[in-house]
Parts: C-alpha cells; structure tokens; sequence
C-alpha cells in the first residue's frame, strides 16, 4: 500500500469520529443551538466522507463478482451479526435487565422478528442500535449493485462527457434538496453512485493536479488558505439556510449526505486534508486503527446509549457551563466512546484471528 491509500486511511479515521460527533451531540446540546448546528454540519460530512472514498479504488475493473463477495462478507453480515447479538442485549444496554438476565430470560422469537422487520424496513428504521445503520449498509450495496453501469461510465466514456453528466447531477443535487426542497427524504440511494463517481474524479483527476501543482511550501501554504476559504463559504452558507429551515419536515435538509453542498463540503475538505498531509509521512501502523473503522460504525451507537443509560454523560454535562467547556467535554466524550469501542473491536479481531 502507498503512501496516498495510507492518507485515506487517515481520511476513515476522521469520518468516523465525525460520526460519533454526530451522534454524540444530542446529549449535549439542544438542535436549535447555534453552536450545535455548526457542530452538526461539520459531522454532517462524515457519511458523505465514507461515500465519496468509497470511489477512490472502487472503478478499476476488478470483477463484479468478486466486488459482491467483498461487499456481502466484510460488510453486510458483519453488520446482521452484529446487531443480532445487540438486540440480544437491547434491555442490558437500555437498563431494564443485567447482562445475564438477557440471556436467560429473553423472548427469542420475538428478537428475531425485530430482527427481520429491522431488514425488511431497512430504509425507515429509527436511530440508535445497529439496525439503525442498515440504511448505509444497504445504500452502499447500490454502489455495488450498479457497478458495472458506473465502471463503464468512469472508465470507458469520453472524460468530458462523463464530467459533464456529473457536473449536471450535482446541479440537480442542489437544486432539488437545497433550494427548491422538493423532498424531505434524506435517503435518495441512487445519488450515493454519483457521490462515489465524485470520489474517483477527486483522487484520480484532482489530486494528482494539485500534487503536480503545489511542489514547494509556499503554493502548499496557499493552496491550503484557498480552499479553507471556500470551505468557509460552504459551511457559513449551509448554516445560515440550515437554521432558517430547521422544522419537524425539513430539519437536515441542508446537512444530509447527499446535499449537493454536503457534498461539495467534503470534497473541497478532503482536497484540504491532502494537501495538508501532502508531504507528511504516514506510517503504515495507522492500518490498525482505519481496519476497524466500520466495526466501530457499527458498535458506537450502542456505546453511546449505554454512557447515557448509565449516567456516564453526567460525568461530563456537570462541567459545561459555556460554549468552549462544551466543544471540549463534547469532544473528550467522543475520544472515550472511540477508545472503548476501538477495545471492543480490537478484541473481536482477536478473537476471530484465533479461530481461524
């Protein structure tokens, strides 16, 4: 593995902990709170990170088959364990039973039915435990049921063409979801294929262009204000309509993954994060982390609930008493649920590394 795939590593690890960010945040500050909006649109672009890496390596003719059994055993029954076996412990995790009672006394049959509603309703189930991640475990599945189409587009038709067809895709992104608001559905799956074509545009047409451009500290330097203040153009615009529109109906509407601004957001962050790490060297001991980013997708929702079952949260709320207390504790909060839930994951890695 080359340097460049090592930075994208690093590119896993923070989507990740943008997502315990996003999902940490409820606990600590009220939706209509300025801090947390911007906090919010900054975690926003997690998902959207993960979808736009995704086309990185994605397009280089490797067999459909092949990408199916990837997708189905490293990433679709991972997660159908996984949250077989924390729906098995739904009780111990919301308080209602210890560890032990839930394996003697809970209704099998019962867990089991949630467990395929859960399937069966894959797109409308409710946030919090691993069923409410099946949503992107599913609409990455889209990525990978159209990737003949896509490998097709991405690598056989004429560059311009294909660039002007994503170019007017974006354009649509935006203008149905952030101006007209013709939907209040976050999920349109079919955008997520055009997210990954965004992905593969930006590592193999962009990067390369700003590696071959910027060779020296001053343009690095330069090229890195440029895009912090498109980046700030981008964020201030999605706060400001964000919070004008923050309804029941439309709340999110300006921070959903495939916004088209979201996603002009991750780009040019991902393209800052390059140049950032451009010159820098990266390990290869960051393998050991970004290998059980998704594992960590999975179980950190779990974690999150528990600190707040168990009064872990209050730990840190009796700290807060302004703004910069709460970005702290809010972001101390997040390195723990990552520690612990990176121990968990390291440990499950343990384990399966000896039955093999």
């Amino acid at each position: 593995m080359n340097k460049k795939d090592l930075k994208v590593e690093i590119f896993r690890i923070i989507a990740i902990f943008l997502v315990i960010l996003q999902h940490s945040l409820p606990g600590f500050l009220p939706k209509t709170n300025n801090l947390y909006l911007g906090l919010d649109a900054v975690s926003s672009m997690s998902v959207c990170i993960f979808f736009v890496i995704s086309g990185f390596f994605m397009y280089r003719n490797k067999q459909w088959i092949l990408k199916i059994k990837d997708y189905v055993f490293n990433i679709l029954i991972p997660m159908l364990i996984v949250a077989f076996i924390v729906l098995v412990f739904e009780s111990f995790i919301m308080k209602q039973k210890n560890f032990f009672e839930c394996l003697i006394t809970n209704d099998y049959i019962n867990i089991l039915k949630k467990f395929l509603l859960g399937i069966k309703q894959w797109s409308n189930v409710p946030w919090g435990f691993v069923l409410g991640h099946m949503w992107f475990v599913f609409t990455y599945g889209i990525i990978i049921l159209f990737y003949p189409i896509t490998n097709y587009f991405v690598n056989k038709l004429n560059k311009k063409i294909m660039f002007l067809i994503s170019f007017l895709y974006l354009i649509y992104m935006i203008i149905i979801l952030n101006v007209l608001k013709l939907d209040a559905n976050r999920y349109h799956y079919f955008d997520v294929v055009f997210i990954s074509v965004y992905g593969h545009i930006l590592y193999n047409e962009i990067f390369p262009i700003l590696n071959k451009k910027i060779r020296n500290s001053k343009n690095k330097i330069i090229g890195i204000f440029s895009f912090g203040i498109i980046w700030c153009l981008f964020f201030y615009i999605i706060c400001h309509f964000q919070k004008q529109i923050y309804t029941v109906s439309f709340g999110r509407m300006f921070i959903s993954y495939n916004s088209g601004l979201m996603v002009l957001l991750t780009i040019v962050t991902i393209s800052m994060m390059f140049l950032v790490l451009k010159d820098i060297e990266i390990n290869k001991k960051i393998l050991m982390f970004s290998e059980k980013t998704y594992l960590i997708y999975l179980l950190h929702d779990d974690i999150i609930v528990l600190a707040m079952q168990y009064n872990i949260y209050n730990l840190f709320l009796k700290w807060i008493n302004n703004s910069i207390n709460t970005i702290f504790y809010t972001l101390l909060f997040i390195v723990d649920v990552y520690v612990f839930t990176f121990g968990i994951t390291a440990f499950l890695y343990f384990i399966k590394k000896n039955i093999k």
